[in-house]
């Protein structure tokens, strides 16, 4: 069964929403910011959301105990759903809350809300912790809430798998279509920054451009969409993921073999070969020691085909990586800028090949198929 992308709805630096994303990524990336000018006390590059106000979106109540994550998915999902037409001005018109599932990435869950409480049992006291933070600790919240701000009751999934957590997502949903659990879902990733985030990679020395935002797709079968009418961005054809061991005694292990077997695993699934893709939509641009294992890989398979690195523009999202890669596919439709390739140049490309670099020896690919913009 083939499953396809009929809307996304994202917020993240380059924009808000689609049209607003698309336009921002065919210009110039905007410059990374220095942390200590955004408010952050580490020697490293970040890239927060721009002009992101979750009122506009979410209106004005309930969102007090909410944290900066679970604001940026609320928006998202919301702009997910209205864009490939299953709500409209709010309600449910061409799908339905029982058959429509959520499924959410998130690499660094509750970290702003675990440091906030940590710090104010620390430094002042225990009765001075807000129990309306506490619901923010746990992992799965930003998901839930997504399911209860906008009824979704299908199913609802969080996935953790760090970088590639965003492309194992879809993959699970992908899987959650095929077995009949949910007609439609909405699936992608999700991260923001935070003190406790910000302050770790520069403790680390690691040259990592912390990004911030959310990246949702609409998923369905190809067979629902047709029978709604929905439009169809782009056709998802295969996926592959790896994992290469290592006995070394090291928290971060970055391996070119594991993504070299997804990416042989993901054309197998979509049943096409090297020469078949148009362009790859790396995770290159945003973490210097990663680029070099990643372009590695790309090489011993893909050596000349165009490349495209768009974390240039936002910048490191971690769970959230896998579908902000998709995203800017389907944001390159009419052509990739030349501001986005680090080599090679293509003009409506079609099949690409999606790369996720996990930090931990895992490593997961994609192949899709992007349709042509409706007349």
């Amino acid at each position: 069964m083939k499953c396809v992308i009929t809307g996304y709805g994202i917020v993240s630096r380059v924009g808000i929403g689609a049209r607003d994303f698309e336009r921002g990524m065919q210009g110039e990336p905007v410059a990374f910011v220095r942390a200590t000018d955004a408010g952050y006390e580490a020697d490293t590059l970040v890239a927060p959301a721009s002009n992101f106000d979750p009122k506009v979106y979410l209106g004005e109540k309930g969102l007090r105990s909410l944290d900066q994550q679970t604001k940026l998915v609320l928006a998202a999902s919301r702009l997910a759903l209205h864009d490939s037409g299953l709500k409209q001005d709010e309600a449910w018109r061409n799908g339905d809350a029982e058959t429509t599932g959520f499924i959410l990435s998130t690499a660094y869950p509750s970290l702003e809300a675990i440091h906030e409480l940590v710090r104010v049992f620390l430094l002042e006291e225990p009765r001075y912790i807000n129990p309306n933070q506490f619901p923010n600790t746990v992992s799965n919240t930003p998901a839930g809430y997504a399911s209860i701000w906008e009824g979704y009751r299908a199913l609802n999934v969080t996935v953790s798998t760090g970088n590639t957590g965003g492309l194992d997502a879809l993959c699970l949903a992908e899987s959650f279509l095929a077995t009949g659990r949910a007609k439609a879902i909405v699936v992608g990733g999700a991260d923001s920054l935070s003190p406790a985030l910000v302050a770790g990679i520069g403790l680390t020395g690691a040259q990592i451009v912390a990004g911030e935002g959310a990246a949702l797709l609409a998923l369905e079968s190809e067979a629902n969409a047709a029978a709604r009418g929905a439009r169809q961005l782009a056709t998802i054809l295969g996926f592959g993921s790896s994992t290469a061991f290592t006995d070394e005694n090291s928290a971060v292990h970055l391996s070119s073999s594991a993504l070299s077997a997804a990416i042989e695993l993901a054309l197998e699934d979509a049943g096409i070969s090297v020469n078949d893709i148009d362009l790859v939509v790396s995770g290159l641009g945003a973490h210097q020691k990663a680029d070099i294992v990643e372009l590695e890989a790309i090489d011993a398979l893909l050596p000349n085909a165009p490349l495209a690195a768009p974390k240039r523009y936002f910048g490191e999202t971690f769970g959230a990586a896998g579908t902000f890669a998709i995203a800017s596919a389907l944001a390159w439709r009419d052509g990739v800028p030349a501001a986005a390739m680090l080599r090679g140049a293509t003009s409506q490309p079609r099949m690409l090949l999606i790369t996720s670099l996990g930090l931990y020896g895992n490593a997961t690919a994609c192949v899709i198929r992007l349709n042509a913009r409706e007349s």
